[in-house]
Protein backbone atom coordinates (compact mmCIF):
# COMPACT_ATOMS: atom_id res chain seq x y z
CA UNK A 1 0.00 0.00 0.00
CA UNK A 2 2.88 2.62 0.88
CA UNK A 3 4.97 2.32 -2.53
CA UNK A 4 0.88 2.17 -4.45
CA UNK A 5 0.89 5.54 -2.51
CA UNK A 6 4.23 6.86 -2.68
CA UNK A 7 5.23 5.10 -6.27
CA UNK A 8 5.94 8.61 -8.10
CA UNK A 9 8.29 9.53 -5.50
CA UNK A 10 10.18 6.03 -5.87
CA UNK A 11 10.58 6.31 -9.50
CA UNK A 12 12.14 9.80 -9.49
CA UNK A 13 14.02 8.61 -6.76
CA UNK A 14 15.48 5.80 -8.81
CA UNK A 15 15.66 7.99 -11.84
CA UNK A 16 17.76 10.65 -10.17
CA UNK A 17 20.18 7.43 -8.55
CA UNK A 18 20.61 5.93 -12.27
CA UNK A 19 21.44 9.78 -13.89
CA UNK A 20 24.12 10.21 -11.30
CA UNK A 21 25.93 7.14 -11.79
CA UNK A 22 25.99 7.35 -15.31
CA UNK A 23 27.24 11.20 -14.77
CA UNK A 24 29.98 9.67 -12.79
CA UNK A 25 30.86 6.76 -15.15
CA UNK A 26 31.00 8.97 -18.33
CA UNK A 27 33.61 11.36 -15.83
CA UNK A 28 35.50 7.93 -15.13
CA UNK A 29 35.27 6.76 -18.84
CA UNK A 30 37.26 9.91 -19.67
CA UNK A 31 40.56 8.47 -18.39
CA UNK A 32 40.71 5.19 -20.25
CA UNK A 33 42.95 5.71 -23.52
CA UNK A 34 43.14 2.91 -26.01
CA UNK A 35 46.45 0.25 -24.81
CA UNK A 36 46.68 -0.10 -29.20
CA UNK A 37 46.43 3.17 -30.99
CA UNK A 38 45.79 6.81 -29.25
CA UNK A 39 42.13 7.06 -29.53
CA UNK A 40 40.84 8.71 -26.24
CA UNK A 41 37.59 10.02 -27.15
CA UNK A 42 35.31 8.06 -24.08
CA UNK A 43 32.23 6.84 -26.90
CA UNK A 44 34.79 4.85 -28.80
CA UNK A 45 36.45 3.08 -25.71
CA UNK A 46 35.35 -0.67 -24.81
CA UNK A 47 36.76 -3.32 -22.11
CA UNK A 48 38.35 -6.28 -23.30
CA UNK A 49 38.71 -9.33 -21.22
CA UNK A 50 41.60 -11.12 -22.07
CA UNK A 51 41.51 -13.78 -19.46
CA UNK A 52 38.57 -16.21 -18.60
CA UNK A 53 37.32 -14.00 -15.76
CA UNK A 54 34.74 -12.56 -16.78
CA UNK A 55 32.10 -11.71 -13.99
CA UNK A 56 29.59 -9.63 -16.03
CA UNK A 57 30.08 -7.10 -19.29
CA UNK A 58 30.96 -3.90 -18.32
CA UNK A 59 27.82 -2.19 -19.72
CA UNK A 60 25.09 -5.14 -18.03
CA UNK A 61 27.36 -3.30 -14.34
CA UNK A 62 26.56 -0.05 -15.67
CA UNK A 63 23.10 -0.77 -15.82
CA UNK A 64 22.81 -2.57 -12.34
CA UNK A 65 24.68 0.78 -10.90
CA UNK A 66 26.84 -0.88 -8.69
CA UNK A 67 30.21 1.44 -8.85
CA UNK A 68 32.62 -1.25 -6.36
CA UNK A 69 31.46 -4.19 -9.04
CA UNK A 70 31.95 -2.30 -12.60
CA UNK A 71 35.38 -0.87 -11.21
CA UNK A 72 36.44 -4.80 -10.33
CA UNK A 73 35.31 -6.12 -13.37
CA UNK A 74 37.15 -3.16 -15.34
CA UNK A 75 40.47 -4.30 -13.43
CA UNK A 76 40.46 -7.32 -15.81
CA UNK A 77 40.08 -5.50 -18.65
CA UNK A 78 42.18 -4.39 -21.59
CA UNK A 79 41.10 -1.11 -23.04
CA UNK A 80 40.59 -0.54 -26.40
CA UNK A 81 38.89 1.51 -28.89
CA UNK A 82 35.87 0.05 -30.73
CA UNK A 83 38.13 -0.32 -33.85
CA UNK A 84 40.96 -2.48 -32.25
CA UNK A 85 38.53 -4.56 -30.01
CA UNK A 86 36.67 -5.78 -33.13
CA UNK A 87 39.97 -6.49 -34.59
CA UNK A 88 41.04 -7.97 -31.64
CA UNK A 89 37.63 -9.98 -31.80
CA UNK A 90 38.07 -10.67 -35.51
CA UNK A 91 42.16 -12.05 -34.94
CA UNK A 92 40.78 -14.16 -32.13
CA UNK A 93 37.83 -15.76 -34.49
CA UNK A 94 40.26 -16.38 -37.18
CA UNK A 95 42.96 -17.46 -35.25
CA UNK A 96 45.43 -14.59 -36.76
Amino acid sequence: DHYLLNRQKYIDKAVLISSKFRAWWREEKKKYICSRCPETHPACICFHHPNDDKEDCVAALIASGNKKRLLREVEKCVPLCANCHAKEHYDLKNKK
